[in-house]
Parts: structure tokens; C-alpha cells; sequence
């Protein structure tokens, strides 16, 4: 009985999801919503998030940095991002969201802070 609740633990331990959200950048009038990282055995390996558009406009391209931290606060890693939409139809509408994930190996980061950089208003 012991031994099951030890691997339980340890699963649910491995599984555990923290992060932080970053302020709406005034450049862009995008705001993250939330922001989800994955972490299994010390490595994030994926984060979630999701964007909202704050303009009058539909937004078919979005650039932003990630920044990749420790528990200590210490700057593992910065990854310059982006999402350009191939149609109308996957545009972020105004006043919408849009949730995307994305893939990455890092360890020992377990925080997520996004600075968005640049927006494209569709036309």
C-alpha cells in the first residue's frame, strides 16, 4: 500500500503545473490570460497559454519574448516568439482570444514571463 501511494506521489509531484502572467504590453494592446507550463522530472517541456486581443481590430500576427526562469528567480533562457495567422478565419478577433501551445526542454525552469513586442492589426 505504501509503494502505490510513493508512486502516486511521485506522478502527481512530476505533473505539477506553475507560472506567471506578465502584464498587458501597452505596444501591442495583447494581454496574456494565462499561462500553463508543464514540468515532469525537473524539465518544462511544454507551456499553454492564451492571448487577448484588446484592439478594435481583428490581429493576424503577434510577436513576443519569453523569458524562462528558475525557482530562484535566475534567467534560464529567452526565446523570441510569434503567431501569423495563414487566414482571416484564424485571426484573434477583436475582443477575442486565441489559446496556443508551445513545445520546449528546460531544466530547472519552472516560471513563464511573456513581454509581447509587436501586433499586426488585419486588414
Amino acid at each position: 500500500m505504501t509503494n502505490k501511494w510513493s508512486i502516486f506521489s511521485f506522478l502527481f509531484l512530476a505533473f505539477i503545473s506553475v507560472g506567471y502572467v506578465q502584464a498587458q504590453s501597452p505596444e501591442s494592446n495583447m494581454e496574456v490570460l494565462k499561462i500553463s507550463p508543464k514540468i515532469v522530472l525537473g524539465n518544462m517541456i511544454s507551456y499553454s497559454f492564451q492571448i487577448q486581443n484588446n484592439n478594435d481590430k481583428p490581429v493576424d500576427a503577434v510577436k513576443w519574448t519569453v523569458k524562462f526562469y528558475d525557482n530562484f528567480g535566475e534567467l534560464i533562457d529567452t526565446k523570441e516568439d510569434s503567431f501569423n495567422a495563414a487566414s482571416k478565419e484564424e485571426s484573434i478577433p477583436a475582443g477575442g482570444s486565441k489559446s496556443m501551445l508551445k513545445f520546449c526542454k528546460y531544466k530547472g525552469a519552472t516560471t513563464v514571463k511573456f513581454t509581447f513586442t509587436k501586433s499586426h492589426l488585419a486588414e
